[in-house]
């Protein structure tokens, strides 16, 4: 496979794990890994786990108390995208609100490169019908509060992207509470774990999920590539 790309000096695969549900992962080479201090957690979505975490961890009983005060507003609503209407509706929602809020901390979103947005899309329109993707979004009225797109596959579903929208409604944690309507989703369509996909967030251990360790895997061609490899090490 490494032969078939193009001329590189260095190949460096940021998001790696040791194995996936019980299965060792190739990839996985010591001498070959860098440590980038990131990790990631999921849930095990059998009655008796999911019991246990909403019982040791105090967001669940707190995020009830707010998803109860948004149930009081008029027009509150959960909205769970089945047309290719509402689809678009909260993709554009979305990428709006993602590009609001990352652009003002400096950081880059892919989700608003139109190749990238486009696939996601694809996907969605593909997989909203018979549950391979869930695409949520939280509104009052016309204001958006929130919304999460989850890839669901062989008894998983990962979360991989979310937004909040500014204003008012952000005291109530719409975020906090989407991840609660996905992992309560799958739960009711008898998927088995819900993944919080990479990254290290304060937020995601709210939950009660079990962590871990993602490392990069780095791969060199060159002294050039040797070196980068080295001071990404270093780094």
């Amino acid at each position: 496979a490494v032969a078939a790309l193009p001329p590189h000096d260095a190949l460096l695969l940021r998001k790696v794990i040791r194995e996936y549900r019980g299965v060792p992962n190739p990839l996985w080479s010591e001498d070959q890994l860098i440590d980038t201090g990131e990790g990631a957690s999921r849930i095990d979505l059998d009655p008796e786990s999911l019991e246990r975490a909403q019982r040791n961890h105090s967001v669940y009983p707190k995020m009830a108390k707010q998803r109860a005060k948004l149930d009081k507003l008029p027009g509150f609503e959960i909205v769970e995208a089945k047309t290719s209407c509402e689809i678009d509706q909260i993709l554009g929602v979305m990428a709006r609100q993602r590009q609001q809020r990352m652009s003002a901390q400096g950081i880059p979103d892919l989700f608003q490169d139109p190749a990238v947005f486009a696939h996601y899309r694809r996907l969605a329109m593909d997989g909203c019908k018979d549950g391979r993707i869930l695409l949520l979004g939280l509104r009052v009225g016309e204001t958006w509060l929130a919304t999460s797109y989850c890839l669901c596959h062989r008894g998983i579903v990962t979360g991989i992207l979310c937004s909040l929208g500014e204003g008012p409604y952000r005291k109530h944690s719409p975020g906090l509470i989407a991840t609660i309507l996905e992992i309560e989703w799958g739960q009711r369509h008898g998927f088995s774990l819900y993944d919080f996909g990479a990254g290290s967030y304060g937020y995601k251990d709210r939950f009660g999920g079990r962590h871990r360790v993602i490392k990069a895997l780095g791969v060199s061609a060159t002294l050039r590539g040797s070196a980068y490899l080295a001071l990404c090490r270093a780094r």
